[in-house]
This record gives structure tokens, sequence and C-alpha cells, in this order.
């Protein structure tokens, strides 16, 4: 971060005491940037959003920071970290950043230096994002209905937002805006489609409550023209015998 023209300081505290920050991080121009939080000990869910709220309050973005799955992580904006084996390797981010591929929208993980994914952070390519289509997992591609390994604990557990490029978060965005309109479009057809039945229904309840009347009509009818060549031979053959 130093590299990139970042100040650090470390046990940063808020002006009213609030709260105090592990590792500060300032602009180049002495502006507090970001707020970078090891969260090792147990919280709840209710402080640690508490805690990130406060830091929002006064204009600070934070990333929490954890070793495994945990019932806060996720719930804030959060990367889950794996210390270094040997000397000279890197920290790496094992959850909480991930890609979307389109069509069908899914999310991915992604796997990188602790080091690129902070810097990402710091400069604004990637940004904490809650899911906004229907793709509201990360998974490994294969089974896309679970998470992805290392992201949760147990089966029930869910993130509710992650890092993602500013590219991603806006497909996702479309995504969701193309998902509504298809919902819109298939509920103007199916209502379409109910009033044609409706109608159509109407119709034939209104023929077959007819249907008796006009055959009482047309019988009549028959019966009249019968009546009139009847009498009309009678009248002929009365004639005829004058």
């Amino acid at each position: 971060m130093r590299a990139a023209g970042f100040q650090v300081e470390l046990e940063v505290a808020a002006p009213t005491g609030e709260w105090r920050a592990d590792v500060m991080v300032f602009s180049p121009d002495g502006t507090r940037l970001m707020a970078l939080e090891a969260q090792l000990s147990p919280i709840t869910v209710e402080d640690i959003a508490a805690r990130t709220g406060l830091h929002e309050r006064d204009g600070v973005e934070v990333c929490w920071f954890g070793f495994r799955p945990r019932p806060w992580v996720g719930t804030v904006p959060t990367l889950l970290v794996q210390a270094p084996e040997d000397r000279g390797q890197e920290w790496r981010v094992t959850a909480g950043l991930a890609r979307l591929s389109p069509r069908p929208l899914s999310w991915s993980p992604v796997n990188v230096a602790l080091s690129d994914a902070v810097a990402w952070m710091l400069t604004g390519r990637t940004v904490p994002h809650k899911p906004l289509s229907s793709a509201q997992r990360v998974t490994d591609g294969d089974i896309v209905y679970s998470w992805v390994e290392g992201w949760t604990r147990s089966w029930n557990d869910g993130w509710r937002l992650w890092w993602t490029a500013l590219a991603y978060a806006a497909l996702d965005a479309e995504g969701a805006r193309e998902e509504a309109e298809a919902r819109r479009r298939r509920g103007a057809e199916e209502k379409d489609a109910a009033r044609r039945r409706a109608v159509e229904e109407r119709e034939g309840q209104e023929e077959g409550s007819q249907g008796p009347g006009v055959c009482r009509v047309l019988a009549a009818c028959r019966r009249c023209r019968c009546a009139s060549k009847n009498s009309s031979a009678m009248a002929r053959k009365y004639f005829h015998s004058c």
C-alpha cells in the first residue's frame, strides 16, 4: 500500500472515540480512505453491523478480515484470507471476491493475492455489492445451487454481499432489470390469456342458456308454416268445390 502512495497508520481512533480501526489507510493527499479491520474474536451480526454503521457515518469505508466462515461473514464487506505457508509467499484471499459471468448469470470466486485485493478496493476497482439478479450465490460452476467451498460453514449459511468489479456490478443490475421485464411480460401474457379464457367461458355459458329458447322459437315458426300451408290447401279445396 505504501508503494502505491497510500499512507498507513495503526490503531486510529474516531474523533468521538466510538471506534478504533486496526489499520487506517489514507490517500496520498491525507484523506482518510478505508479502515481495515481484523475480526478474530467472536462477534454478533448485530454488533458488527453497528460498528460498520459507525464507520460509514463518519465517512470511512471498511473491510473486515477473517480466516474462516462465521455467522457475521458476508453480512458486512468481508474478505477471508489465508496466511502463507512458507516464507516469501503472499497472503491469499479465499472468499469475498467474485466475478459475474453472463448468460446464464453466475458468480464465481476470484482467488488473488491479498495485496492485489486491497489495492483494488483502495483504488475503487472493486466495491461491496449485494446481488440483484437471480444469481444469489457464488458457486464453482458445477454445483450451481450451493456455495463454493470455503465461503460458508454450513448449508444454510450465505453471504449478503461481496466485493466485485464495477463492471460486474453493472452487469448484475442489467440482468436484474431484464429479469424484471421478462416477469412483467409473462404476467401481462398470463393476464391476457386469463381474460380470453374468461370471455370464452362466458360466451359458452350464454349460448348454453339461450339454446332451449331458440329451439322453442324455431319450433313455433315451423308450426306456423305448417298451419299456413294447411289453411291454403283448405281454401283451394273450398273454392274449387264452388
